[in-house]
């Protein structure tokens, strides 16, 4: 089974729209009624975003008493939902379970590498891990929010796209200036640090929108990439692949592209290996094919219309959440990762310049340093970067490296 190609974008009637978001409500409690069937005790993930309140509103239709399950840490309030998430459980009047901890991101990486079984750069399996295993501790099955961005054209990143479209008249050397004056600014380690978001728009826009996209969505951009492995010379075999796999034209095209590689690839890989590390069966209701189907088929300018992300979606919550928790900007699910590591980097020095690390021969250790120095100089965050580093030289110590197998079970 694949997914049906984006409809494209078409005028719909305020009556049509209304039916199309009913039809789509229907569709959703249909799917989340088929994931209560359960012998075992049941929750749900609830960050306090639209996805999982909206799956935590439409399980109170159905069950007599709902369990919800947020997590929080320290290190930086912009990375904590938690609020929001106690925000909806009152609410909803749902069985709310919190929790807040402190983990030492470091000490959780051998663990994540040798479940996810892959060098697995999402540094967002941090916070899912410890969710999933804390969350099993009351039920044996989870409901998530999981797919509802990826139906439904969730992410800021499809608006840039639209908005590179509307600029292709500025010339690139335009960006590529901006591109080198925002790159002289230091860079926060904030969730919605402005900067920079701007700079990552400022370093795609200029582009074709697939490769403006992907720039956007890649971890190493090319220049990084090709300071790491010089042996790659000019070539981009990343941003090729990408570009590739759009099959259609606009932001539709990228919707599709985004549903076909970055969830099953990144995200439910993610859950998957977290969840099942510690038993905890998780389900995910906006992921049913009939649902995928109808979304796919709605024109797409209901679900991204201007700035507008999630419009069908949005409206069909309508009278089930307050407009508040509806209307709240996207917040992915994050670990506060560069304040973190700009704590100290003592550990990052350890494992990615160890003379084990340079023996490879694997990166090119120059382009490693740089990286180190410019995230604890605060020049700019590379703390995703660093993570996905971690992961690779973790895994091959693991699972390659000729030495005795160590177990994390």
């Amino acid at each position: 089974w694949s997914l049906p190609p984006s409809a494209p974008a078409k005028w719909v009637s305020h009556a049509d729209e209304a039916k199309y978001a009913g039809q789509l409500l229907e569709l959703l409690d249909a799917s989340v009624r088929a994931c209560l069937l359960s012998d075992v005790p049941l929750g749900a993930f609830l960050s306090g975003g639209l996805d999982s309140s909206l799956i935590a509103a439409l399980m109170q239709r159905h069950a007599r008493q709902v369990r919800t399950f947020s997590i929080g840490f320290e290190g930086d309030d912009s990375f904590d939902e938690t609020p929001f998430a106690e925000q909806v459980a009152s609410l909803l009047g749902t069985q709310h379970t919190t929790f807040r901890v402190t983990p030492q991101a470091l000490d959780l990486l051998p663990r994540l590498v040798w479940h996810h079984d892959q060098p697995f750069g999402d540094s967002s399996a941090i916070p899912t891990y410890l969710v999933s295993r804390l969350t099993r501790e009351h039920v044996t099955v989870a409901l998530t929010g999981d797919g509802g961005d990826e139906l439904f054209a969730g992410y800021q990143r499809f608006y840039a796209a639209s908005l590179v479209e509307r600029m292709h008249s500025i010339p690139r050397p335009v960006w590529q200036t901006m591109d080198r004056v925002l790159a002289g600014l230091p860079e926060g380690t904030g969730y919605y640090d402005l900067l920079k978001r701007g700079r990552r728009f400022v370093h795609g826009a200029g582009q074709t929108i697939r490769l403006a996209y992907f720039d956007w969505v890649r971890l190493f951009d090319a220049d990084q990439t090709r300071a790491l492995l010089p042996s790659l010379g000019s070539a981009d075999p990343a941003g090729l692949h990408f570009s590739a796999a759009v099959t259609a034209p606009g932001v539709a095209g990228l919707l599709d592209a985004n549903f076909a590689m970055y969830l099953p690839d990144d995200l439910l890989v993610k859950l998957d290996r977290s969840a099942m590390a510690v038993s905890l069966e998780t389900r995910a209701p906006f992921l049913h094919r009939d649902l995928i189907a109808f979304a796919a088929g709605l024109p797409f300018n209901l679900k991204l219309h201007g700035r507008t992300t999630k419009r069908i979606l949005k409206r069909a919550a309508r009278g089930l959440l307050p407009d508040a928790i509806i209307d709240r900007p996207k917040h992915g699910f994050g670990v506060p990762l560069g304040a973190w590591l700009r704590r100290d980097m003592s550990q990052v020095r350890d494992i990615l310049l160890s003379d084990r690390a340079r023996a490879r021969g694997l990166l090119h250790m120059p382009a490693v340093e740089k990286l180190i120095d410019s995230h604890t100089q605060r020049r700019r965050d590379h703390g995703q970067r660093l993570w996905t580093l971690l992961t690779l030289e973790m895994w091959l110590r693991l699972f390659i490296d000729p030495s005795r197998l160590e177990t994390y079970v």
